[in-house]
């Protein structure tokens, strides 16, 4: 702030000469004369850092949402068809693939519309610096010209008026946002009560997953039982090992399970003419192999529908908090325009009262307003190369 009370403080000093009681009066008639002649510097000026540190947020978010979207439209399809569930739960075959469709589409209306908004924010700034360059020099004409109609038009007209409509653009997508917020609400809380209720039927206690492991175990059981009788029987009536005699071959079930399965039509014959005891071992083999086979792949298909469900609402989740960071960041960008423009309308007011001498001084800060404008520019470019250059691969780990 720059002040020039030489001649007031002067006049006040001669009068106090004459008279001491003029003196409250010429106190007052000099602050009120310092107050007209005061001109605010850096009205003119962004607030670069804050801008700058806020684009930067703001281009951390997009890549952020950029990868989840991708993620949600792009993950393994939550099938239930081959889990067996009670009749109670059975909705949940439905209502699942159904959650996950709306968060597909939800992730689609980011990639499509708030997207290319968000990214406007960013070009606002270098729209703003060009336009700021060139209003620029007509409010130096301005200023030389000592014509303050003509510099009050191009603050109003010019500064005030495209400051407000970037304001008014970041306040529409924050406004989008916000109700784009409350959808994600009600979509993300029944996707999330579904979940839950998956995840208590399927790994919670007395689980679906813990029953098949439980039958597993039995099952395996049986077989390890049966199949040392039946070696041990064969062996014992003189069964060879080999072709045509006892040989054993291991299967490969879901999950990496390997079942030993008795192989050799000698062998089979035998057991056949084994008697009652022998037959039912090897029928009680067969059984518990071919149950073993039904659950080693339910027990599969469960825990990956687990691992799909957990790993869609996790990136659901995601997206979500992702932006409301970015609305909370948004409204800060707000905020900067909105005092950019309270800056410009303070000068405004100011104008009218300011001397000849003092409108030199808007145009010293009109080249430091310039220089700011240019650097945050040169900053949202570099932030938009960033933006454009951004790629995200799906690739399959082998």
């Amino acid at each position: 702030m720059r002040k020039y009370p030489y001649k007031v403080l002067a006049m006040a000093a001669l009068l106090t000469m004459t008279t001491a009681n003029l003196t409250p009066p010429i106190q007052a008639l000099a602050q009120e004369q310092a107050i007209t002649v005061n001109y605010q510097q850096a009205q003119l000026n962004p607030p670069k850092t804050e801008l700058q540190k806020q684009l930067t947020d703001m281009d951390n978010y997009y890549v952020v949402m950029q990868v989840y979207s991708q993620m949600i439209t792009g993950q393994a399809d939550i099938t239930l068809e081959q889990i067996d569930l009670e009749s109670k739960d059975s909705e949940l075959k439905t209502e699942l693939p159904a959650h996950q469709k709306v968060a597909r589409a939800n992730a689609k209306f980011w990639d499509g519309t708030l997207k290319k908004e968000l990214i406007d924010v960013n070009q606002g700034i270098i729209s703003y610096d060009n336009q700021f360059q060139q209003y620029s020099k007509n409010l130096a004409k301005a200023i030389d010209d000592q014509d303050k109609e003509a510099i009050k038009n191009v603050i109003t007209k010019r500064l005030m008026k495209n400051a407000k409509n970037q304001q008014e653009a970041v306040d529409d997508l924050i406004n989008q946002l916000g109700k784009f917020d409350d959808k994600l609400v009600k979509d993300n809380q029944a996707f999330d009560e579904d979940g839950k209720r998956l995840v208590a039927i399927l790994a919670g206690k007395d689980s679906l997953i813990a029953a098949l492991e439980k039958q597993i175990v039995t099952y395996s059981t049986t077989i390890d039982r049966s199949l040392k009788y039946l070696i041990g029987g064969a062996l014992t009536t003189g069964v060879g090992l080999g072709v045509g005699g006892l040989a054993v071959g291991l299967a490969v079930f879901s999950g990496g399970i390997m079942v030993p399965v008795i192989l050799g039509v000698g062998a089979l014959a035998t057991i056949s003419g084994g008697g009652y005891t022998a037959y039912a071992n090897y029928d009680s083999m067969s059984n518990a192999k071919e149950a073993l086979k039904n659950a080693t792949q339910q027990l599969s298909t469960t825990r990956s529908a687990l691992v799909t469900l957990k790993e869609a609402q996790s990136s659901v989740g995601n997206l979500h908090k992702t932006i409301r960071e970015a609305r909370t960041t948004l409204g800060h960008i707000s905020t900067q325009w909105g005092g950019t423009y309270a800056k410009y309308n303070t000068l405004l007011k100011d104008i009218d009262g300011m001397s000849l001498e003092e409108l030199a001084f808007i145009k010293d800060d009109l080249e430091v307003a310039k220089n700011s404008w240019t650097d945050l520019r040169k900053w949202a470019e570099g932030i938009q190369k960033q933006i454009s250059a951004v790629a995200i691969q799906t690739k399959e780990d082998r």
